[in-house]
């Protein structure tokens, strides 16, 4: 009787963390820099420098949908920064500036969802930009429970390959 309990206490916490988390996250970073508007009291924008791996939607030639991750990519993605500077955009934006030289993979998002990240283009690093190419969408990172790919995360391919690639470019 205990073990059935057991099974059944577990089957309900992995089956409700499953159900908050969503789908995996659709976008990891490993961050070299972060760059911030300084010129301000509040800063208008930020650029995140590193390497990207992003989920895309793939349709074979039978017409059969998947999704698979790019390869991952070296460069920045550049994003101006809502106008209200509320505890949650404070929050991520300590973050992504813990993140910068760790070394280690950054979750990003959940069931398909990670705003502008997953939609602004990501530059290469010789590219000059000379505006943001959207607005920084919160509430996005730590919906695993941390801010790294962790845990059953660390062990998914596209992770380990983001990893590979940002060690060896260095």
């Amino acid at each position: 009787m205990k073990a059935k309990w057991m099974l059944t206490a577990f089957f309900v916490i992995a089956t409700s963390a499953l159900a908050h988390a969503g789908g995996p996250p659709p976008m990891y970073v490993v961050v070299d820099k972060v760059l911030k508007d300084t010129g301000k009291k509040v800063p208008g924008w930020i650029q995140i420098w590193g390497t990207f791996t992003r989920a895309e939607r793939s349709v074979d030639k039978a017409g059969n949908v998947s999704t698979v991750f790019s390869k991952p990519v070296y460069g920045y993605i550049y994003l101006s920064l809502p106008k209200n500077h509320d505890s949650k955009l404070i929050e991520e934006l300590k973050d992504w500036e813990k993140a910068a030289g760790s070394g280690k993979a950054v979750a990003v998002g959940s069931c398909g969802d990670a705003g502008s990240m997953l939609k602004a283009p990501i530059h290469q690093p010789n590219e000059a930009v000379t505006q943001p190419d959207a607005v920084y969408t919160t509430e996005l990172l730590r919906l695993w429970g941390d801010l790294y790919a962790t845990g059953q995360l660390a062990n998914q391919p596209e992770v380990k390959a983001l990893l590979k690639f940002s060690k060896e470019r260095k």
